[in-house]
């Protein structure tokens, strides 16, 4: 069995040596452009953006915000809600 170019293998945990002498060495890859701390920072990246955009819980805030500056419209629609009943 030829070895492998160490130049074209990646370090990726289960892409060592193959300890049967049977099989040849499937895990060989072509370098990549990125590094694997620039994935990981884009993976992150994207988990945060959706976090903040899109989960954002809206109740909570708004109701936060009622109770803590006490906007005159939120009582004007209070007072009307109980008005009509």
């Amino acid at each position: 069995m030829i070895p492998p170019d160490p130049t074209l293998q990646r370090n990726v945990r289960g892409c060592g040596a193959s300890t049967n002498t049977h099989t040849p060495l499937l895990c060989i890859t072509i370098p990549c452009a990125i590094s694997e701390r620039q994935i990981w920072l884009i993976a992150f990246g994207i988990i945060a953006v959706d976090l903040a955009f899109f989960m954002v819980p809206i109740v909570p805030f708004l109701a936060a915000y009622v109770l803590l500056a006490r906007p005159p419209w939120f009582k004007d629609f209070v007072d009307d809600v109980y008005d009509r009943s």
